[in-house]
């Protein structure tokens, strides 16, 4: 079990950016609840397709997409309503990582009081590291299911490469990552990958290890994040994530 304390629960409040520039004032996020968009502390509220692609979101039809809903729906629900093709494979999420957030944030769910509009998510601060019950796969449990999908967590890729521009990816076993984790000391800490992750790729220069992820509400990766490879005291594989200040 995870101690509850790895993740944290925000709220925030979800206001319309008013600029002349916008015919339609775009939703965004006012952290420090003053309902002003400050640079550099907000975010915008963006919906993001399978195709990688993502774009503002009016704050009147968000709220309207909140309001269809009973007052209370999840990042994937609003989405698929705001969505242009009306699909599954979209999901909300922030334009970009709030301040002091670390990777990644999770479980999006938009509410409405009276007619001040919410977003509710959380931080994941430290994930289990699991494999599928038919499979050796590692996976990172990001909401806390206990159970390995692509679908609520992600999956977790070696990645190498020469200087002379030869690469290589493979899907890493649990039983592999543990071990090099072990043989490391228990930890593998940020910067010691290429190192400790040697023995299970070919004899190539650079190595890391990036997640991959189908997940409706995750925030994807974003340049900065560092993460620790430990194990915990009941000798399970863990992931601690870390934003530097």
């Amino acid at each position: 079990m995870i101690d509850p304390n790895a993740r944290t629960a925000h709220t925030a409040l979800v206001v319309p950016y008013k600029s002349p520039t916008f015919s339609e004032p775009p939703a965004v996020v006012s952290f420090d609840g003053s309902g002003e968009f400050k640079p550099g502390q907000d975010t915008s509220v963006m919906v993001r397709g399978e195709d990688g692609g993502a774009g503002a979101v009016s704050y009147a039809d968000l709220q309207e997409a909140v309001r269809q809903k009973g007052g209370t729906a999840t990042g994937q629900e609003v989405a698929r309503a705001l969505s242009r093709k009306g699909g599954e494979d979209c999901w909300m999420t922030f334009g970009e990582l709030p301040p002091g957030m670390t990777h990644p944030v999770v479980d999006y769910v938009f509410r409405l009081h009276g007619d001040q509009l919410q977003v509710s998510f959380q931080e994941v601060k430290t994930a289990a590291v699991i494999a599928p019950e038919n499979g050796n796969i590692a996976t990172v449990d990001l909401f806390g299911t206990g159970q390995s999908s692509p679908e609520t967590g992600s999956a977790l890729m070696l990645h190498a490469h020469t200087s002379d521009g030869k690469t290589f990816q493979s899907m890493v076993s649990l039983e592999a990552l543990k071990g090099a984790v072990q043989q490391a000391g228990g930890e593998i800490a940020p910067g010691k990958a290429s190192d400790a992750l040697r023995e299970l790729a070919p004899p190539i220069e650079n190595i890391s290890l990036v997640e991959i992820t189908e997940s409706p509400q995750h925030i994807s990766d974003y340049d900065g994040v560092q993460r620790t490879f430990r194990l915990d005291e009941r000798g399970n594989l863990v992931i601690d994530y870390d934003q530097p200040r």
